[in-house]
């Protein structure tokens, strides 16, 4: 795309924040606060052989917007649970985990390392208090900045004995649209610009110029967490294949939040969704992009049980990108 394209895209775009702007405290809360809820109904004793599912969310979200609309389905709480192989059901807890990502006002002044290791804290004192919940496998799934607070996790994990057996223990993770390289240059654009622009409101630049297009320090990242993690890990990228549209009256401009160059990397399974990038995570209905995650998911988890060899299923489109 040119600059003269991008800064097009980015009036419209700036335009339609001045509009918007003054109704944003109202409109869209801040959500603080961390820790685990669990959506699972099972009410089986812990057991050692089991296994916890922990999802993610990205930035300026929450779980309850995250995996679906506030107040309507919810994939993770209302499919999931009934999808899982019911022999495995009892052996299976699910959690959504939050923390604060809200950067458009009120935000909190923290950088991807503090939100990893925040997380690991968490893990490690309400998932595996016993000796019990100690000895059961994990599976991470993260939308967007979700999936790099995973990475950070488990990166620290690796230096810091305290939290080995979480890094021992994890089997396998998702990726929904996760930015391994950075957003589009064209995002990135339109990220800095809103922060600029509610920066009355107490928006902070930090989480949004962490995860801006080609940077370095997500490089830096994504080589720390490939050496933490072995081949015993098993890792799943998917990647949007529609772009995110913005409005303004009568205009409609729109363009990819995460290119698929940034959202795969070759030693992974690497899966394309005709989706945009805030639908990775969403599904309404079983549909064929929500069946696709869920193969990959029950796979991931027979394999966790069952140490069984990961096979490929049928899939949207697939493919290796460039090694890192």
């Amino acid at each position: 795309m040119s600059f003269k394209k991008i800064w097009v895209l980015l009036a419209f775009f700036v335009l339609n924040l001045v509009y918007g702007a003054l109704n944003f405290t109202v409109r869209h809360p801040s959500q603080g606060g961390s820790g685990f809820v669990r959506v699972d109904s099972s009410s089986s004793p812990v057991r050692d052989h089991g296994l916890d599912i922990v999802f993610v969310h990205g930035l300026g979200s929450n779980p309850e917007t995250t995996w679906g609309p506030l107040n309507s389905t919810c994939w993770v709480r209302d499919f999931l649970p009934e999808d899982i192989p019911g022999y495995l059901r009892n052996d299976i807890r699910i959690y959504l985990y939050n923390y604060d990502s809200h950067f458009k006002r009120e935000s909190v002044r923290a950088r991807l390392r503090v939100f990893g290791e925040n997380m690991l804290v968490h893990v490690q004192t309400e998932l595996r208090r016993t000796p019990e919940e100690q000895a059961r496998h994990l599976i991470f799934v993260g939308h967007s900045y979700g999936g790099l607070v995973i990475k950070q996790a488990l990166v620290s994990a690796r230096i810091d004995a305290r939290y080995a057996d979480i890094l021992d223990r994890t089997k396998a993770i998702v990726f929904l649209g996760t930015p391994h390289l950075g957003a589009s240059l064209q995002f990135s654009i339109l990220g800095q610009a809103l922060t600029y622009l509610l920066r009355p409101f107490g928006s902070s630049s930090t989480m949004v110029a962490e995860v801006s297009h080609e940077r370095e320090s997500l490089h830096d990242l994504h080589i720390d967490f490939e050496n933490a993690v072995d081949d015993n890990v098993r890792v799943v990228n998917f990647y949007e294949m529609r772009k995110t549209g913005f409005s303004m009256g009568p205009f409609q401009v729109g363009c990819m939040v995460v290119e698929k160059k940034s959202a795969t990397y070759a030693r992974a399974v690497n899966i394309g969704l005709s989706l945009k990038h805030s639908d990775l995570n969403k599904f309404k209905t079983r549909d064929e992009n929500y069946n696709c995650v869920l193969s990959h998911l029950r796979r991931l988890i027979l394999s966790t049980f069952l140490q069984e060899t990961f096979a490929p299923c049928i899939v949207l489109s697939r493919s290796n990108s460039r090694s890192f």
